[in-house]
């Protein structure tokens, strides 16, 4: 079929793209609440569920490894699924449309990674100092003295489970899972009110869904820096790989330090050093690759250049009768309207049907929404905490 898309004149208007049908529709900020409160009610569900399978653990009948894995298939399961449902109702591709593609990009992935493990080498110590200080504030005791009895369970708990977990299920699950919500649905639906407001944001949701203020610091620049490729480079894949790399990294990391710590004393200060000289030559390149590719995209939307043809969208003038079973093209022509953020009436064809445009939510209910989502969120951290 010829590349369509719909005009304002003419009898019938629907959008079809080049490319195997891309799908351009896109989710809404309130979208990006919902979906958010939807995981929190899991998460609480699936709590309640889990704890009486984890009690065998404390009462020392169980492998805590074992009950790690379920846990992560069960958890990160429900996470897939949320995105999964929402991207079927509101008819929006899981990993690409509304302008995001789903596809591997070597070059991004590498300077993405540079980028990741830049902030990762930089902030990682600050993230453990913030760690300590909560854990002496709320428990009365430092961390390691909190931390050892977590050390012993996992010391006596199968050796294969732990290896499943740590550098498969770890690395796996997440980049597939949450990055389905996180950047799939909340960061794409933020996008409604801007590209800062959605990287900041789904950086805060995605840094207070782990539900630990142990994690809140370091997830919340990981989550900025996702969020900023994204917004550059248009692609979910990429941040799904860095969110696969990173996971594995960090434990390769976190597990060699530790092994030439214990035959070489003064292994970590070295380490240490080593990881801020790097970080800060990582994060320079990185910012310079992504800050010119910004730059370029920038002076291309200006100049109203076309970026990706590929996905451009073409106008059709259609006969007027049965048009979703008997469409029949008359003409078409390129034209460049954002349909989404216009609140189109038009329908988009996506290879199987028409369908009409998700909508831009109402600003006041996206907001309350979204405010009552991450107030729940901080009680739950707080309430797990104590």
């Amino acid at each position: 079929m010829t590349p369509i898309k719909c005009v304002k004149d003419g009898s019938a208007k629907f959008l079809l793209c080049k490319n195997n049908y891309h799908n351009p529709n896109s989710y809404n900020a309130l979208d990006a609440g919902i979906a958010f409160i939807a995981f929190l009610v899991a998460f609480f569900l699936l709590d309640l569920t889990l704890s009486k399978l984890f009690s065998a653990v404390y009462s020392g009948t169980g492998d805590y490894a074992f009950l790690m894995c379920l846990s992560a298939i069960i958890s990160q399961g429900a996470v897939f699924l949320i995105a999964f449902v929402f991207s079927k109702i509101k008819n929006v591709s899981l990993y690409s449309g509304g302008g995001f593609v789903n596809k591997v990009d070597l070059l991004n992935v590498a300077f993405g990674l540079l980028f990741t493990f830049g902030v990762y080498f930089l902030f990682s110590a600050a993230h453990t100092q913030f760690v300590e200080d909560w854990t002496q504030a709320i428990y009365l005791t430092d961390y390691e003295t909190y931390n050892a009895s977590m050390q012993l369970v996992l010391e006596n708990s199968g050796q294969f489970w732990l290896f499943v977990y740590v550098y498969i299920l770890v690395p796996v699950l997440p980049a597939f899972c949450e990055e389905a919500l996180y950047r799939g649905v909340v960061f794409r639906g933020l996008k409604q009110f801007g590209t800062v407001f959605a990287i900041l944001g789904s950086a805060f949701i995605f840094a207070i869904m782990h539900g630990s203020y142990e994690q809140f610091v370091l997830q919340f620049i990981l989550g900025i820096v996702f969020g900023v490729v994204v917004a550059i480079t248009k692609n979910l894949a990429t941040s799904m790989a860095l969110h696969f790399f990173y996971n594995l990294g960090t434990s390769v990391f976190a597990t060699t330090a530790a092994l030439l710590s214990e035959s070489y004393p003064y292994f970590q200060y070295v380490y240490d050093a080593m990881l801020i000289v790097l970080g800060l030559i990582f994060l320079i390149v990185a910012i310079l690759y992504f800050g010119s590719k910004f730059i370029a995209d920038y002076k291309r939307s200006v100049l109203n250049i076309d970026k990706d043809p590929e996905y451009e969208f073409y106008a059709a003038i259609t006969t007027p009768n049965d048009m979703e079973t008997k469409c029949k093209l008359i003409s078409y022509q390129e034209v460049s309207e954002n349909y989404y953020s216009k609140n189109s009436e038009f329908l988009f064809y996506d290879g199987k049907k028409f369908s009409k445009f998700n909508k831009r939510s109402n600003k006041c209910a996206s907001i309350i929404v979204l405010v009552v989502s991450v107030i729940i969120a901080i009680g739950m951290i707080i309430y797990s905490a104590c």
